[in-house]
């Protein structure tokens, strides 16, 4: 099996349509990316939180190394639910951005689980 790189994520993220408005999984908040450095990123963005009245697009970056670190942990586990917050160490305020662009995307989707 080939391993997923950088690459392959930034050139899935770049078929998106680049004049929308994507949906965070939490509903809270949505992005729109800005610019798509190809072939590795970085990957730039503004955000705004819908649940704020006077809410301000806040722009942001997922970076090579971030890309570069998602994919590793993908092609370590093909086929298997990755926590992206453990990836980072819940660490880096664009992870869930880019677990966003991702989901979007048509190989990954969003998995929930209930506990209790």
């Amino acid at each position: 099996m080939q391993k997923l790189t950088a690459a392959d994520l930034v050139a899935q993220i770049s078929r998106l349509d680049n004049n929308r408005w994507y949906l965070y999984p939490s509903e809270i908040s949505q992005l729109k990316i800005t610019k798509i450095v190809e072939p590795e990123g970085p990957i730039k963005f503004v955000s705004i939180n819908l649940k704020k009245e006077d809410a301000k697009e806040r722009s942001g970056s997922i970076s090579s190394s971030q890309l570069a670190r998602i994919a590793s942990a993908f092609s370590n586990k093909p086929d298997y639910p990755i926590h992206i917050d453990r990836v980072f160490s819940a660490s880096s305020n664009s992870r869930s951005a880019l677990e966003t662009l991702l989901a979007y995307t048509p190989h990954f989707y969003i998995c929930y689980t209930r506990f209790g």
